[in-house]
């Protein structure tokens, strides 16, 4: 009757939808049943009638269509619940339940021509012959519907004037009446043959129905769709697309095909209804080909939504870091309050961050590009002020006229799902916005680059800045310093301790030295520090040796598994990371990696590839090097 849905809802709303689905499921079961029955019945009382006999039937069909009527008004109140409750399907329901209606009202006048029209119980009055020769005139001028309602009720009005044509039989003998019986074979070979091509007919077109319908909802689907930049739930609408052409529309085309093989079929056989299954199959033909167009549109608006959406996400990754890199440089680098020694650190570190920001110069340079190809989404939901170029995707046959794929139009407004195009001859058409496409650029897209741009020269000018201004420092201070060389050159170990033992180490050696050492004199001597620094570095010396490989090892490799996605959708600079990583995996799968067309396969191809923790941390050291802001911002994120 009408498609049954699994329920996935578990909400309260979602399990009473279900139960009110599986009521109205077994309400219309029970009409159609009550149809069957009704017509059934009919024909066996028909019989009896012609055969001048009582009806046996009479009572229980009026039953039956009493309690078909009172189930219908039931099923109407479901399907008003249904649509109230927003079911998918609401729509076909209430179609459902016109055509029950109309189906058992039909029944129903059947009821009262069959049993209330006085008939004699005896031998016909009139010719037989002359009944019969009316009879074949009458299907033979009969033609056939255009539409499966009117050849639906043409199949069931045949039916019982088929009974009725086969309960004259007992009544044709070689001599009554001088009725020739090759005049009854002709009228029942006529009627069987009309029953045939009726039953043949709505068959086809039913299936026709059923597949027009399908492509309908799919259109309406597809165009009703939000193709613009507030929709962020297009990852499972693309993931239903590829779902669809990887399993669903292969088979789909082969069920058109037949159809289109079987209604050939039925024309060569010189059906009588040749004309109404030409229409379906022209039917068929269009809307085929309007589906495969808005699937075409489909694809390319998913592409250009994620292609939107990464760009915009890439850039507020780098406007974040960058922002945080500006932050760091200004506290880091700033020259007051730090003593000769910190300085000296710092002015070393100056040469490795500019190193971090040309690569990462080349990164914005990439996104700067992107900034181009991307599309303005935000006009497909709103009318922009002046008149914008649109691409058609697709061919699309309006009312107005023909959309031709590849053609320019012009945006006259937005309303909605359906838009006002005009062509390059000035001729308007109202066509939906699915098949079309606004070019890039995107004003906004470009400006985000821009900025990025800017402030990252920024960031560079206040690094190469920085060296001059530390240097000046160094040497105030060197100026200022007072005090012997042994005290500066203890001053000098102490300030690259931080840089020589791991961070852990440093925490233990500062409570060892409160714990066991008394407080050094203000003026130490450097052999006193330099005692004590080998003292304590002596102490560690085993726990460091031996565990500092397996925790550096542990460390890379938890970075990498920890950060994988992270990884794949933020490294740009891939190539020279593989040829780091050449000699560890071999050239086989250097090559696969290389192959790969964007830098995210590229990196997803060499994760996979990293199996063992020594590969991932010898990955890890080479992202350093090549991606350092990438891995700070990471490590920095927890």
């Amino acid at each position: 009757m009408f498609k049954r849905k699994t329920a996935k809802a578990i909400s309260p709303t979602g399990i009473g939808l279900a139960n009110l689905i599986d009521k109205l499921q077994k309400n219309a079961d029970k009409v159609e049943q009550n149809i069957i029955e009704t017509e059934k019945n009919y024909n066996r009382d028909i019989k009896k009638i012609n055969e001048g006999k009582q009806p046996l039937y009479q009572e229980d069909t009026n039953n039956m269509l009493l309690n078909s009527l009172e189930i219908l008004n039931i099923l109407d109140e479901e399907a008003v619940t249904a649509s109230r409750l927003n079911h998918p399907q609401s729509k076909m329901i209430e179609d459902d339940m016109k055509r029950l209606r109309v189906r058992v009202m039909k029944l129903c006048e059947d009821h009262d021509r069959i049993y209330h029209i006085t008939r004699s119980e005896q031998v016909p009055t009139t010719s037989l012959g002359k009944m019969i020769d009316e009879k074949l005139t009458s299907v033979n001028n009969k033609g056939f519907g255009q539409d499966l309602a009117t050849v639906e009720n043409e199949l069931k009005e045949h039916n019982i004037f088929h009974s009725e044509v086969e309960a004259l039989a007992p009544h044709i003998t070689a001599d009554w009446d001088g009725v020739d019986g090759r005049l009854y074979n002709k009228l029942l070979a006529s009627s069987t043959a009309r029953q045939k091509n009726l039953l043949s007919l709505f068959e086809y077109m039913q299936r026709c129905t059923n597949e027009l319908y399908w492509m309908d909802q799919q259109a309406e689907e597809r165009i009703a769709y939000d193709w613009s930049n507030n929709n962020l739930d297009y990852p499972a609408r693309k993931k239903q697309y590829e779902d669809f052409i990887s399993k669903c529309l292969e088979s789909k085309e082969k069920t058109i095909d037949q159809l289109n093989k079987d209604g050939e079929e039925l024309i060569e056989q010189n059906h009588p209804a040749k004309n109404a299954i030409g229409a379906h199959m022209d039917a068929l033909h269009a809307d085929w080909k309007e589906f495969l167009n808005l699937l075409i549109c489909e694809e390319n608006n998913l592409k250009n939504m994620d292609d939107y959406h990464k760009f915009h996400k890439d850039a507020i990754d780098s406007s974040n870091l960058l922002k945080r890199l500006q932050t760091e440089i200004n506290q880091k680098y700033n020259p007051e309050f730090k003593d000769m020694y910190q300085v000296e650190v710092l002015i070393a570190e100056l040469d490795d961050q500019e190193k971090a920001m040309e690569h990462f110069d080349e990164r914005l340079k990439a996104l700067q590009k992107r900034s181009l190809q991307v599309l303005p989404l935000k006009y497909r939901r709103e009318t922009p002020q002046k008149l914008l170029p649109l691409e058609a995707l697709c061919e699309y046959e309006t009312t107005e006229g023909s959309i031709l794929r590849g053609e320019r139009y012009t945006l006259l407004r937005n309303n909605g799902h359906k838009w006002d195009v005009k062509d390059a001859n000035g001729h308007t058409m109202s066509a939906p916005g699915v098949c079309f496409i606004i070019p890039p650029i995107d004003p906004e897209a470009v400006a985000i680059a821009d900025n990025l741009i800017n402030l990252h020269k920024g960031i560079k000018q206040k690094v190469t800045s920085s060296k001059p201004a530390l240097q000046a420092r160094l040497a105030e201070l060197k100026k200022e310093s007072t005090g012997d060389k042994q005290e500066q050159q203890c001053r000098q170990l102490m300030a690259g301790l931080d840089k020589v033992v791991h961070v852990k180490v440093a925490n233990d050696l500062d409570k060892q030295e409160k714990a066991v050492y008394p407080p050094l004199e203000q003026t130490p001597s450097v052999q006193d520090c330099a005692d004590r620094l080998q003292d304590i570095k002596s102490k560690h010396n085993t726990e460091a040796g031996t565990s500092q490989k397996q925790e550096r090892c542990k460390s890379g490799a938890e970075f990498v598994d920890k950060h994988r996605t992270k990884l794949i959708s933020g490294v740009s600079l891939v190539e020279p990371i593989a040829d780091d990583m050449k000699p560890l995996i071999g050239d086989a799968k250097y090559q696969i990696i290389l192959k790969s067309e964007t830098t995210h396969a590229q990196m997803r191809k060499l994760l996979d590839f990293l199996t063992v923790a020594r590969l991932k941390e010898e990955l890890y050291q080479s992202l350093k090097k090549h991606e350092h802001i990438l891995v700070e911002d990471l490590e920095h994120s927890g």
